[in-house]
């Protein structure tokens, strides 16, 4: 059994979790938004394009040898 001062250290250096991240205070706050949803989807629909265009790209630079 460990001694009661170990508990009490660990317990005393704890990290607050909003101190050791930042984003932790975010959290949730678009959970009642209506409209947060279709943000999300317009981000993924604007991801998809983004990749297919950099796949794009790369099939295209491949295809052309570099001098």
């Amino acid at each position: 059994m460990k001694p009661l001062f170990y508990y009490l250290s660990i317990w005393r250096h704890k990290p607050n979790l909003e101190q050791s991240d930042p984003w932790v205070r975010f959290a949730g706050m678009f959970k009642d938004d209506p409209l947060f949803e279709e943000f999300v989807e317009y981000m993924a629909v604007y991801r998809r394009e983004l990749d297919a265009e950099m796949a794009d790209n790369e099939a295209t630079s491949q295809e052309t040898p570099s001098t």
